[in-house]
């Protein structure tokens, strides 16, 4: 749905789009090298446990969840953040918080 929205600035060159379909850290760090981004979107599973919200990506050895926080969620990004002006987060439980402040404008370091 997205692809076909966006269709017009993708084909003329003036956006690109690229989708990575299993978050790994290998996976997000390729597509960082590839293109260093303007936004990046993460539509995926999320888990609140403990007070605390959670990103849940896909351990590349064990093919099994690896729970990520804000704080290590933004050091994903380290050395790739110079045209990184957006990070959108949607998943599971996503609208669970103690805290309202959750994932919010988090510096990247």
């Amino acid at each position: 749905m997205l692809k076909d929205a966006l269709a017009e600035p993708i084909q003329n060159g003036s956006l690109a789009l690229q989708t990575i379909k299993r978050a790994t850290l290998k996976e997000i760090r390729n597509a960082l090298l590839q293109q260093k981004p303007d936004v990046v979107q993460f539509l995926g599973h999320g888990l609140y446990s403990d007070g605390k919200g959670y990103l849940a990506l896909v351990d590349e050895e064990t093919s099994k969840m690896w729970k990520v926080d804000d704080e290590r969620f933004a050091n994903l990004f380290a050395g790739h953040d110079d045209h990184l002006g957006l990070i959108s987060l949607a998943s599971c439980e996503s609208a669970r918080s103690n805290d309202p402040q959750t994932f919010l404008a988090l510096p990247l370091n």
